[in-house]
């Protein structure tokens, strides 16, 4: 594959990537990247070289490939020959540069304006003008000016950067009258209220800019720690190519050495076959390269543009708005995930070759042979190697699948309760795990398996369910009970019983989302808000469906990811729903007998993980669409008789309980 060389960014702030001098007439793309009018106007150009017409309708970044669309509302392609013109100016940049490269004071610009010279003192922010001491007076006495932000030039100097958040724009460009306040799940889009009326009636997931803000304000103001995270594992990602690259380099040494000194023995006769060797083994060693440079170069692309959104990222989270920093996010997010598949698509046909030499052992037959010896090649599949990023861009928000061939499961210890018969449980805090036990809550150290602490509940119990933000364990029993307990730290008050004068039936496995409490019950998933919880609180129904928590019917899983539900059913399906019941898929199979248990497996990879109680237990992989399912685990070390499966977000393992035991497993990549 051949990749265009990528500018180096590190050569000055001030300078251009692309001719690599200080910029003239600096124009700013959507990705806050710049580039003089010149050399972005060649890039145009160049993107548009095999096509005939005289418009075009976007071109890509030369640095990151962030798409660019059209500056202009209106519908029509601009003339090539426009395009560059139309692109926001960089007025930060050219003013800080105008700063740094002269020697002559700054002048006011009102008094130049007006054929007067006067050296300018202070700084408007808002207008982006130099003032006097005199006109400074003037602006602040002015009543639509009197909130404009003023500072001292030489305090303006040293606070300039480079970046005009204005490239961000949070004008709709189908409607330009309208603020972006919206975005579409359903289309990535972001939109006005007008293109939700018109475009997006259909949709059924969207949100406005500002609750989304609102309710991740923690991930936003985490932004920096998971850019610089991806940035790390890239780079580790990175180190690991120049050591296969150095690995190679030295093996092809190594083994051109032995085959020299083997030629060495030979008669002269031969040294037509030892260099048809030789370039036998260098075109292995050039191939191999070949391969290795291509990674090499989209890595260290990603390295940079990663640098690139850290930088930015700070400007616009410290003083962009809401809307800019998210709109800035998603813009990050379409190209980490653009540059992440662009790598994965490559790893996954890309293989690294070992190099051997083989002494020819019919050295004597001198007049008969035709090669010195042969190349062994040892081949080792490197297309995993990525899981540490894509665990990074998950924690970012951004969602890989994954071949569920290239995982495996494995057994990383055991944890004994005697005289239990465990049906359920569920991690807690830090360091502990919760189990329920017939009618008993076991609070257990999972580091040593002691059981800490126990207190009863009035029936059998079936499910557990952490509201974290809350602080509240539910527990869901036999026949129609829903319990709830409230904890502060690690003390655990006693449960309460929730009696529901709109529910009479069983409740089976349940899932907290954003302070909801989602239940499966007999023929429905039901929710009630956990916030404004009281004993006499009711349900409110989600969505009709093939569900049955009798007892009976043994036990049931639920679990709910990206906004999906993932539940089991009485005719052993797995279903995925939206939370509104939109079915997204239905999958069965002859290897899963009896579905007991779901939970989302989202590091390295993201799968449903399905837990199947007959014959003696077995653990399962379900692609996030569907289509896909594989056999983990054919029965367990200790557990036979499984209820229960729970994942700890913190040491990345799967819990699997049943009778006296715990079975603790860990998902590897293959390759590991």
């Amino acid at each position: 594959m051949a990749l265009s060389k990528v500018p180096d960014v590190k050569v000055n702030f001030t300078t251009c990537p692309i001719c690599s001098e200080i910029f003239k007439s600096p124009k700013i793309l959507p990705c806050l990247h710049t580039f003089c009018q010149t050399c972005i106007h060649q890039v145009v150009l160049s993107a548009n070289h095999k096509k005939d017409s005289q418009t075009i309708s976007a071109f890509s970044c030369p640095i990151c490939r962030t798409v660019v669309n059209p500056r202009t509302y209106n519908k029509e392609a601009i003339n090539i020959d426009k395009w560059a013109a139309e692109l926001p100016d960089n007025i930060s940049m050219d003013t800080m540069i105008s700063f740094t490269q002269s020697n002559k004071k700054q002048e006011c610009h009102a008094c130049k304006r007006h054929e007067q010279t006067t050296e300018a003192k202070f700084w408007c922010k808002q207008c982006f003008e130099a003032f006097c001491e005199k006109c400074n007076s003037m602006h602040s006495w002015m009543k639509m000016l009197a909130t404009h932000q003023v500072v001292l030039i030489d305090e303006f100097i040293s606070q300039i950067d480079g970046i005009d958040l204005k490239a961000i724009e949070e004008q709709c460009r189908t409607h330009p009258l309208n603020m972006i306040d919206v975005f579409c799940y359903d289309h990535r889009a972001m939109c006005c209220s007008l293109c939700v009326s018109l475009d997006h009636r259909k949709c059924e997931n969207i949100k406005s800019i500002d609750d989304i803000t609102t309710c991740n304000d923690i991930f936003y103001g985490s932004l920096l720690e998971k850019i610089e995270h991806i940035k790390v594992v890239t780079q580790e990602n990175l180190q690991t190519n120049h050591q296969e690259k150095e690995t190679l380099r030295v093996g092809v040494e190594k083994t051109e050495d032995e085959a020299s000194k083997f030629v060495d023995h030979i008669k002269r006769k031969l040294d037509n076959l030892f260099e048809t060797f030789k370039k036998q083994l260098h075109m292995s060693r050039d191939e191999q390269n070949t391969k290795l440079n291509v990674r090499i170069r989209l890595l260290e692309q990603l390295v940079r543009n990663l640098e690139h959104w850290i930088k930015v990222s700070k400007k616009v989270k410290d003083d962009g708005s809401k809307t800019q920093l998210f709109m800035h996010v998603e813009t990050i997010k379409h190209q980490i995930e653009t540059s992440i598949k662009e790598i994965t698509n490559i790893n996954n046909d890309t293989t690294i070759t070992a190099v051997y030499f083989v002494k020819n052992e019919k050295f004597q037959e001198v007049e008969g042979i035709d090669q010195i010896g042969s190349l062994k090649h040892v081949e080792s599949v490197i297309g995993s190697e990525l899981g540490n990023v894509y665990e990074a861009c998950q924690d970012f928000g951004i969602y890989f699948p994954i071949n569920l061939e290239d995982i495996k499961i494995k057994k990383v210890r055991t944890i004994h309760i005697p005289g239990s018969n465990l049906k359920c449980g569920v991690c807690f805090k830090d360091k502990y795990i919760l189990l329920g036990d017939e009618g008993k809550v076991h609070l257990v150290d999972k580091s040593n398996g002691l059981v800490v602490k126990s207190f009863a509940v009035s029936e059998i119990i079936k499910r557990f369910c952490l509201d974290l933000k809350h602080e509240r364990l539910f527990v869901s029993c036999h026949n129609t009970s829903l319990f709830y307990a409230n904890f502060v730290g690690e003390a655990i008050k006693p449960p309460i019983k929730l009696n529901f004068s709109n529910h009479r039936k069983s409740f089976g496995a349940l899932f907290c989302v954003e302070g909801d409490i989602y239940v499966v019950t007999n023929g429905a998933i039901k929710k009630i808000p956990s916030r404004d919880l009281s004993p006499a609180s009711n349900l409110t129904e989600c969505f009709q469906t093939n569900t049955n928590t009798d007892d009976t019917a043994g036990h049931n899983g639920l679990t709910i990811f990206n906004e999906q539900i993932y539940y089991t059913t009485t005719a052993k399906e797995v279903k995925c729903s939206t939370l509104e019941g939109h079915q997204i898929f239905s999958h069965k199979s002859n290897q899963i007998k009896m579905p007991v248990s779901v939970a989302m497996w989202q590091f390295g990879i993201t799968a449903a993980l399905i837990l199947d109680k007959e014959p003696r237990g077995s653990l399962h992989a379900l692609s996030v669409d569907g289509k896909k399912e594989i056999q983990l685990l054919g029965n367990f070390e200790n557990v036979t008789d499984p209820w229960d499966m729970w994942v700890d977000i913190d040491e990345k393992e799967i819990y699997v309980a049943g009778g006296e035991y715990i079975d603790v497993y860990r998902v590897k990549f293959k390759s590991e």
